[in-house]
């Protein structure tokens, strides 16, 4: 079992957390991905196909959605703290 230190430091998503720590995270391989399965689902030749490429770039999208408002909910934070000084 964890000890409660262990689960303040991190709420189970490290990779997630390395790349908002960052002062300008690089997710421009995640984008190139994205933008494949757009392409995949454009040319795909079986609908089974296009449908995961389909739902696997809309998690892209939704991924990138919740990452730029997480940016920025640490933007408002670090002001906060810097007029609090």
């Amino acid at each position: 079992m964890k000890s409660s230190k262990d689960q303040t430091e991190s709420v189970g998503y490290p990779n997630l957390e390395s790349l908002l720590e960052q002062p300008n995270p690089d997710v421009a391989g995640m984008k190139d991905r994205q933008k494949a399965l757009e392409d995949l689902r454009k040319t795909a030749k079986s609908a089974k196909d296009k449908g995961v490429a389909k739902q696997s770039a809309l998690a892209y999208s939704r991924f990138f959605e919740l990452f730029d408002k997480l940016l920025e909910v640490r933007s408002k934070l670090a002001e906060n703290m810097s007029e609090k000084k």
